[in-house]
This record gives C-alpha cells, sequence and structure tokens, in this order.
C-alpha cells in the first residue's frame, strides 16, 4: 500500500485523471494540478478569471496568474459556454476528489492540498523536458510548422532523414522539402488540413534518387497558429500503402 505521506506520483495522478466521468470533476482536478487551486478558490470561481489568449487563470490576491494547457482551456470553454460561475462549494470540492480518489483505487486517501500543484511529469522532471526528451527520442521524425508552414521546429529524427542540421531547415517551407505526388499541390494539401483539422498520406523528400518516401499524418492547430507532422519511413510500414 503507499505511504499516507508520500507525495502524489505521476501514476496516481493519471489514474485520478483517467476516474473522471463529468467535466466538472476534470476541472477541478486539472486546475489543483496545473494552478494550486484551493477548494475555496474553486468555490468562488468564474469565467472572467480566464485569460482565453494567455491562457491564464487570475486568482484573487494572486496578482501573477498561472497557466494552463491547452486541454485545460478547451474543457473551461465548453464548460463556461452556457454558464458564468463554476457553482460549486468547497465542501463538494472535498466530496469529488475523495470519489476519484476511490474510484481510481489508490489505497490511501488524499486531500485536495495534496494534489495542490502536484508534479505532473515522471520522477518530478519538469514536464516541458520530459516531453521535449520523448519527442527528441523518438523513431518518427516529428515536424512543426507555423501557419506560413515554414519549419519552426524538427526532432532528431527529422534531421536525419532529411539530411540536415537546425540551421538549414528552421524558417524554410514544407514544400521545399516534401512533396504529395499524384497532382496534388502542397496549397491544396494544407488547405484541406485546416480545414479537415487532420490529414494522413504519403510524402516524398525531394532531391533523392530513387524518392524517398514517408507516411505522414497531420494535425493542424495543436497549439495556436502551429501544426505538427509526423513521418515514418515508407519501407518501415510494410504494406500500409502502395
Amino acid at each position: 500500500m503507499p505511504s499516507l505521506t508520500a507525495p502524489v506520483s505521476f501514476i496516481e495522478i493519471q489514474k485520478l485523471k483517467a476516474a473522471c466521468r463529468r467535466d466538472r470533476e476534470r476541472i477541478v482536478i486539472l486546475l489543483m494540478l496545473e494552478t494550486g487551486a484551493t477548494a475555496s478558490e474553486l468555490s468562488r470561481f468564474a469565467s472572467r478569471q480566464i485569460d482565453w489568449t494567455s491562457r491564464r487563470i487570475w486568482y484573487p490576491g494572486r496578482p501573477e496568474g498561472a497557466a494552463v494547457s491547452i486541454f485545460t482551456v478547451e474543457l473551461l470553454s465548453r464548460y463556461f459556454r452556457y454558464r458564468d460561475l463554476f457553482a460549486i462549494t468547497a465542501r463538494q470540492v472535498q466530496r469529488i476528489v475523495a470519489a476519484l480518489v476511490r474510484r481510481a483505487g489508490l489505497g490511501r486517501p488524499l486531500t485536495p492540498r495534496a494534489l495542490r500543484g502536484a508534479s505532473q511529469a515522471p520522477g518530478d522532471i519538469p514536464p516541458a523536458s520530459m516531453f521535449s526528451a520523448m519527442i527528441e527520442a523518438a523513431v518518427d521524425a516529428v515536424l512543426v510548422t507555423d501557419d506560413q508552414r515554414r519549419y519552426v521546429y524538427v526532432n532528431r529524427a527529422a534531421l536525419r532523414i532529411m539530411e540536415a542540421q537546425n540551421a538549414d531547415i528552421l524558417g524554410r517551407r514544407l514544400d521545399e522539402f516534401f512533396e504529395i505526388g499524384n497532382g496534388v499541390t502542397q496549397v491544396s494539401a494544407w488547405s484541406t488540413l485546416l480545414d479537415q483539422g487532420s490529414q494522413y498520406g504519403v510524402y516524398r523528400l525531394l532531391g533523392t534518387t530513387p524518392p524517398r518516401v514517408f507516411v505522414y499524418s497531420a494535425t493542424a492547430s495543436f497549439a495556436p497558429g502551429l501544426h505538427l507532422l509526423v513521418l515514418r519511413d515508407h519501407a518501415a510500414c510494410g504494406d500500409v500503402v502502395n
């Protein structure tokens, strides 16, 4: 059984998130974890405290505010679409946490105080560093572009397949390195991606003989003004595509 006094672990946090069934439960857990909100602060929480543009939450007495994730902003946007107040008491916050602990099967009691600002990364590694390390270690090529299709980030796998350095890629356009083929232009494919939100297909790396072919998946606007492209060598995918 976990120690009653041990800090909340990464695995426990994931179990609590998975145990949530309603938006109100998710908001309680995420705001406690991401902003360190107290049960009392949550009981007075209102939509006017959210800066939707900068993704920050403002609490009375805390002028610096607290940043929240894109997922949390989308959740709050959905919740406050038809209401202005969170409409929950401090006692209800405590009951929600207790119910989630039981539902998640953590095997020890946890109070709202224990969750406030708990680390959401394994081994207390800062989340940004953890995810950066994960992306850099990925076998697949991960590339991020801006609204003009210019690269703003590529991982090590992408540098390997493109046989280039960061300085040779960043700031240049997607079109300069890959083509789609079959008469489809990058402009039309880009327009479809922005319209549909996601896209799958095949890219050919320019300037290679024989042509190197990659299966790709793309996600539009995973963050404001940023778009995700993941590539895998076609040869490693078997007969996924012809």
